[in-house]
């Protein structure tokens, strides 16, 4: 007669083969025969042991997990591990093949979309402005400080006319090619941060600005004074501010600081601040990419505290915190994979096509009817305590992605 021996089970939990009580694997199916509660530990040597096992498993998995919610988690939990992905490893594949999708279209949107136009404009606001200082007479007018500041301001003003009718003209063959990208060039501040770069090669003593409304103003350049009762970081902000171009070392030097790696760290990063605007789309570029690079790592920072709450709502159900955080990250893998269909959609329709707008549509309503129904279905619970929780919950998680992006968004900045 079958005995059961220490944590070994006398049928398999994942096929329902008989066993006799003595074995360590099941002889149908493989799966190791152990009827203890799933534990950190397994769950991370599972990790680490199947990183790369992306097989047919992991369809098997997929399929289930998007059509049937709430129950590859609940059945992972009651045995059947053989016949599921592993869902840590499960998120993290999904995370990175959502990371890499996404990052492959939006690099073939930009070079198959990408408009020579804003080259070009960029190009000729250089080359107006360049003919502009190369006659000697308009070089001479904005550095003679006894011709009226109005004076210099009707020179200026005539160029960014000249420069606006030519971003005017690009802007409406933006208009009528619905396939352009917008860039966002911004003609008036393009015009303006060459032009006042211009007058700095030329040593006239004036920047150039403009206001909200496009109005041009001029501002005498006051050499740098330094202020010994400013702090040291008021004193390099003033000093980046002044010229953001001056080699840091030599800004350093200047403030009487030393040129320690740390102060060098400081002040690059309070360059990049002041100098945010500058390349405000390049830059803005380069933050998302660092951050969807640390998403997968983010999130196995923030879902354990996501999942701490849940299990404070279901306090009272026998599912230990191990089997609570298996279905957040079940859960989350939808998410990625929802969000993966409508990167895909965009690319294939195009952004603002009905056909696009429908499926954020539905991926809208059936997030919410996915997540709801995997609540009912794992937990067991009624539907007004099912509802009123996910309300509770959905605003966590909110929280807890929004102050993920923060943190995230102050790591890729400070590296």
């Amino acid at each position: 007669m079958p005995t059961q021996t220490n944590h070994k089970g006398l049928e398999c939990l994942n096929c329902g083969q008989p066993l006799h009580g003595d074995e360590n694997f099941c002889p149908h199916c493989g799966q190791h025969n152990d009827t203890r509660k799933i534990s950190i530990k397994e769950i991370v040597l599972h990790f680490f042991g199947g990183f790369f096992a992306f097989d047919n498993l992991f369809v098997k998995t997929l399929i289930p997990l998007l059509t049937k919610p709430g129950k590859v988690s609940k059945e992972f939990i009651n045995g059947r591990r053989k016949s599921y992905t592993n869902p840590f490893i499960f998120l993290l594949h999904s995370a990175i093949v959502f990371i890499i999708i996404n990052s492959l279209v939006q690099l073939l949107e930009i070079s198959k979309k990408q408009d020579l136009k804003s080259e070009q404009l960029q190009h000729q606001l250089k080359v107006n402005i360049e003919n502009f200082f190369s006659v000697n007479q308009n070089v001479q007018t904005l550095k003679d400080s006894s011709v009226a500041k109005i004076e210099k301001e009707k020179l200026l003003h005539g160029l960014l006319s000249q420069n606006m009718r030519l971003v005017d003209s690009i802007e409406k063959d933006y208009a009528r090619d619905k396939e352009a990208v917008r860039f966002n060039i911004g003609g008036s501040y393009a015009f303006q941060k060459n032009t006042s770069k211009k007058m700095k090669d030329y040593q006239i003593q004036y920047e150039m600005n403009l206001s909200g409304s496009d109005s041009l103003y001029l501002t005498e350049i006051i050499p740098f004074q330094l202020d010994l009762k400013n702090g040291k970081w008021e004193n390099m902000y003033n000093f980046a501010n002044h010229d953001s171009e001056k080699p840091t070392l030599e800004v350093l030097e200047a403030l009487h600081l030393k040129p320690s790696s740390w102060n060098v760290f400081v002040y690059e990063k309070i360059k990049d601040v002041v100098s945010f605007g500058d390349s405000i789309d390049e830059k803005a570029g380069v933050l998302w990419d660092k951050m969807l690079g640390k998403l997968p790592m983010s999130l196995f920072i923030v879902l354990p505290f996501f999942t701490l709450i849940l299990s404070l709502l279901y306090i009272r159900h026998p599912y230990s915190y191990t089997e609570h955080l298996i279905f957040v990250f079940n859960n989350q893998s939808v998410v990625f994979w929802l969000m993966l269909m409508l990167v895909i959609s965009e690319a294939i329709f195009g952004e603002n096509s009905w056909i696009n707008n429908l499926f954020r549509l539905g991926f809208f309503i059936y997030i919410h009817y996915y997540m709801y129904k995997a609540l009912q279905y794992f937990y067991g619970q009624s539907r007004v305590k099912t509802l009123l929780k996910y309300v509770i919950l959905s605003t966590a998680y909110v929280g807890f992605v929004l102050l993920g992006f923060a943190v995230l968004l102050v790591f890729a900045f400070l590296t």
